[in-house]
């Protein structure tokens, strides 16, 4: 007899698991991308060895990029593999606008440019020329305009800095058509992403204000972040116009600014080597001592000191005789680990729930639209919250998840086979920054 004829085993395989996004690489963007490199947009390289091939690869020690790479690994904390994506030129995009004036009246011809309307009248009896001179006196005349206006019968605007694009909408009797495409950091990082979409974050080695800001309105509106450095003197003042200021005028939850005086040796990449490698919720960005970078002292210099952390600026300031990190907040004033605990929180629970579906699947088997199959994924999405607890990102015991029972269901829901109403609260453990402490001693 065998032990089959006793015993029947069966095993089945679940599907192999999805693809889930890191948050311990960074992408650095620069100009030097050597040619002839392949993949020729972007490439990976690993903390072993990363510096030594870039050299290989034709950057070279002097290279902004390299700069970067080198602060990113020469932390305690350095991230496995890291990526450095391609720069290329710098295009000023061009739109071009002809009035109508086949109607021969008093008219009002409008083009809106970044949302500021410039509006010409003309008298009754409109020409090409006329209308295109108006508008580009009122247009040059404004100082805070992102374009300049040229041309004799046709209206052609013309990005001031290249790279970076302007919106464009003309009234009816100016209708705008789009002559040359605007190309700058954010489709070099858009065709980096479309390549290899693995970076977490972004170092920029342009630490131009205009690129900054460009790059910051990008990122927002992905689930990555976007750090920073410059050391635009104006951050330590009180005025509206530095980098730090329009940055967090604009609430900017996935970008993080710092100020530093040796900018150039690239502190936030140095800051993003002591955090990215660890478990998100298990480290504070605060307090980190950047290897290789030199703190600011602000001893004597407390208006500049208050000025900068008023505007959410990030400093690497010297404390009792040792650089450390503060405060660890976005643009917007959240902290940086927050939002990465956020992050990990939502891409670890849609891959287990997607995953939950894979591997139902690959057994034959389904997600019932049921009480017990809607209780299957609130297990799912529980365990995932337990797990962030665990990690220090939320505080213990403090997830709850809740789920309206099919009954409850909207029938459209229903008919589509739409789970609705799954929903989950929790508080963030957070970190402590500062603390008060009052001792009192008797003989």
């Amino acid at each position: 007899m065998a032990l089959s004829d006793v015993i029947n085993l069966t095993i089945s395989r679940s599907a192999p698991p999805v693809s889930r996004q890191g948050f311990g690489k960074a992408v650095i963007m620069g100009p030097n991308f050597p040619a002839g490199l392949s993949p020729a947009i972007q490439k990976s390289y690993t903390a072993s060895s990363g510096l030594a091939t870039m050299l290989s690869d034709g950057f070279t020690t002097s290279h902004a990029e390299y700069k970067a790479a080198a602060a990113l690994l020469g932390q305690t904390n350095k991230p496995a593999t890291f990526q450095v994506g391609k720069r290329t030129s710098a295009v000023a995009q061009v739109n071009t606008g002809t009035p109508d004036t086949s109607t021969q009246s008093v008219q009002h011809y409008i083009a809106t440019i970044n949302g500021t309307a410039y509006d010409f009248t003309s008298d009754s009896t409109p020409t090409a020329a006329e209308v295109v001179t108006g508008l580009t006196s009122l247009i040059n005349g404004d100082s805070g305009s992102a374009v300049t206006a040229t041309g004799t019968n046709t209206l052609i605007l013309t990005a001031n800095q290249a790279g970076i694009a302007f919106t464009v909408t003309g009234s009816t009797n100016l209708p705008f058509v789009a002559t040359t495409a605007n190309n700058g950091p954010v489709e070099d990082l858009t065709a980096v992403f479309a390549a290899d979409n693995s970076a977490y974050a972004v170092v920029l080695c342009s630490q131009d204000d205009n690129e900054i800001l460009v790059v910051a309105a990008y990122v927002e509106t992905l689930r990555k972040i976007f750090v920073v450095s410059t050391g635009d003197s104006g951050v330590l003042g009180s005025g509206t116009t530095d980098i730090a200021y329009k940055l967090k005028a604009k609430s900017y939850a996935r970008t993080a600014y710092m100020y530093s005086s040796n900018h150039a040796a690239f502190p936030e990449a140095a800051w993003l080597g002591t955090f990215l490698p660890l478990q998100p919720g298990a480290y504070n960005s605060k307090f980190q001592t950047l290897a290789g970078i030199t703190a600011d002292d602000f001893t004597g210099n407390a208006s500049g000191y208050s000025n900068a952390k008023g505007k959410n600026a990030n400093l690497y300031d010297l404390v009792d005789d040792a650089g450390m990190t503060e405060e660890g907040v976005m643009a917007s004033g959240d902290y940086i680990d927050n939002i990465i605990g956020i992050d990990w929180i939502y891409a670890n629970t849609q891959s287990d729930v997607y995953q939950q579906f894979k591997n139902a699947a690959a057994l034959g088997t389904k997600i019932p639209y049921t009480d017990v199959g809607f209780a299957a994924i609130q297990s799912t999405v529980q365990n995932r919250l337990r797990l962030a607890e665990r990690a220090g990102i939320l505080a213990d015991g403090s997830s709850v998840v809740t789920v309206v029972p099919v009954a409850q269901q909207d029938p459209a829901d229903v008919a589509a086979r739409r789970m609705g109403g799954i929903t989950f609260t929790a508080t963030l453990a957070g970190a402590v920054n500062e603390t008060v402490i009052t001792g009192s001693v008797v003989d």
